[in-house]
């Protein structure tokens, strides 16, 4: 039975300012770039992941796309993105049929994790 909440897709288009990364090729801290596919709009994903993101060391927002998505950019060290990536994907695993992910260089421009309006 597949682990609908950590499955890896294609990389997801980078913004144009993003610079994707190998995340074994950095040391330290990195951004997170992630796309969030299913029935994820409506049933409270964008509090649990923000609340999800207290129990971390990392920084960033989510927000609801208008083509039905949620868009999440964190940044923190690669274990701390991944847990907590693993830590929403638990929670809300019944409504995620698709993750992609994308590993970039961080900016430093985040102080805490918020919620952010829809694109």
């Amino acid at each position: 039975m597949p682990d609908k909440g950590r499955k890896k897709k294609q990389p997801a288009k980078a913004t144009p300012s993003a610079q994707p990364v190998s995340p074994k090729d950095t040391t330290g801290s990195l951004r997170l770039h992630v796309y969030f596919s299913g029935h994820v709009q409506g049933v409270g994903f964008r509090y649990t992941t923000a609340s999800n993101a207290e129990r971390f060391a990392v920084s960033g927002w989510v927000r609801n796309l208008s083509d039905g998505r949620v868009e999440m950019v964190a940044e923190g060290t690669m274990e701390e993105l991944e847990r907590f990536l693993g830590g929403v994907g638990d929670e809300m695993s019944g409504y995620i049929s698709a993750v992609e992910r994308t590993w970039e260089k961080p900016t430093g421009e985040f102080s805490g994790f918020k919620i952010a309006d829809t694109e």
